[in-house]
């Protein structure tokens, strides 16, 4: 049994996921929304929806898994609930929507990273790197890789471009040249790392009226393979988490009551603990949703100040306008 969707009103709307903007990322005031899609934006299943993936090389790998950014009714303006209020009508669809699609695969192990592309993260004892560099092979389409990684030079070398992201945790401290004092240092052998490819699309959504939930997605468009920049995201990652200061190694009571501070600390417990287990999922489901966040939350439709907001339609009409319908279901045999 397949559940359609016909429409009873249509309204002018702006709403999707506009083209990510790194101009965009600073410091974000809504730290409470932008931590929650840290730590779990790609299990929202009112903002994205699994997908069939469009890689090659993901389609070929056992653990690959796609995802589409829509949004869903967070970024309708007007707000949907206000102009359209007949009770009698169960669903929303935003028709030829943009989004972005993301394609995931796990990346081998002993990916290595040079330690100019690596930055560090949290206070004193619960610090990590994010290391973003390009990464690309010949015959490969523009992907992202993420991971906890082992650092190397070697990572310049390789034969193609596109950015990707490591972590690596320090069990010890960090030492004011910046150098991890555990054995070994900052060189540890990867534990998490993940491919990812981008896509933009389009894309028809419908959305539950009473959950918000999305329902059904149909009548893609063609994907356009986006080449993101590394430092792209080292400005995003840089505006999300709090960067470790050699001046205030250990953060201070005002950082500890920052939403940066508390993410960054959250995330480095999760990548600790998980080095005793690391068949958990946990560091690599946050690795994944820390790549997708940007997506969602520096948009040109999603404004930076709260991410439930959307922009003017000003700076936004003439790119994304598009149609939305209110829609009671019908049902058909599928």
């Amino acid at each position: 049994m397949k559940t359609s969707y016909q429409p009873a009103e249509w309204t002018p709307i702006t709403g999707g996921i506009g083209l990510y903007d790194p101009n965009l990322a600073t410091p974000a005031s809504d730290g409470p929304s932008l931590s929650s899609y840290v730590l779990g934006i790609l299990s929202d299943y009112t903002k994205t929806y699994q997908a069939t993936p469009i890689s090659q090389d993901c389609q070929e790998s056992s653990s690959c898994s796609s995802y589409l950014i829509l949004g869903g009714v967070w970024t309708v303006s007007p707000w949907p609930f206000r102009i359209l209020n007949d009770t009698s009508l169960t669903s929303y669809i935003t028709k030829d929507g943009p989004a972005y699609q993301i394609d995931f695969w796990d990346a081998p192990r002993g990916i290595k990273w040079g330690t100019d592309v690596c930055t560090i993260f949290g206070p004193q004892n619960s610090t990590f790197q994010l290391c973003v560099s390009s990464y690309n092979t010949s015959g490969i389409n523009d992907q992202l890789v993420a991971g906890k990684t082992q650092s190397s030079d070697s990572i310049k070398h390789w034969s193609k471009s596109y950015p990707f992201l490591g972590i690596r945790p320090c069990l010890g401290t960090v030492l004011s040249n910046g150098t991890c004092d555990q054995k070994a240092g900052w060189d540890r052998i990867d534990i998490w790392s993940t491919f990812m490819s981008i896509y933009r699309r389009t894309a028809t959504v419908t959305s539950d009226r009473s959950s918000a939930a999305i329902l059904d997605v149909s009548d893609l468009g063609d994907p356009v393979s986006q080449n993101l920049t590394a430092e792209g995201f080292t400005t995003a990652l840089n505006a999300m988490l709090y960067k470790y200061t050699e001046t205030n190694p250990l953060g201070g009571v005002c950082p500890a009551v920052g939403s940066d501070w508390q993410l960054t600390v959250a995330m480095s417990s999760a990548f600790e603990n998980s080095l005793l287990a690391p068949q958990i999922s946990t560091p690599m489901n946050i690795l994944r949703n820390l790549f997708a966040t940007p997506l969602f939350v520096f948009n040109s439709l999603v404004t930076q100040s709260n991410p439930f907001s959307v922009a003017s339609s000003s700076n936004s009409s003439v790119q994304f306008k598009f149609e939305a319908e209110l829609n009671a279901p019908q049902y058909e045999n599928s």
